[in-house]
């Protein structure tokens, strides 16, 4: 899924007149053991959510894309 990820970033781009503010979600991956943390990694990329604001400052559309979830949503008034 992560490469999906990866290649959802790049249309970043070509959705940008639909979509035009973008958020990259990152996420951290941790171990714990024993109540210490024993591992721990670098950011990777978790997500990504793009989004249309109406004129009004309300959000229109959000197309969200997670490693478990995908999302389309429309806000209707």
């Amino acid at each position: 899924m992560r490469q999906n990820l990866k290649e959802l970033v790049l249309l970043e781009d070509d959705l940008k007149n639909y979509l035009p503010k973008a958020n990259h979600v990152e996420k951290f991956d941790f171990k714990i053991e024993n109540d210490q943390l024993t591992n721990s990694s670098n950011k990777v990329l978790g997500g990504i959510e793009l989004q249309r604001i109406n004129e009004d400052g309300s959000i229109g559309w959000i197309l969200r894309v997670s490693e478990s979830k995908k999302g389309i949503y429309q806000t209707v008034i």
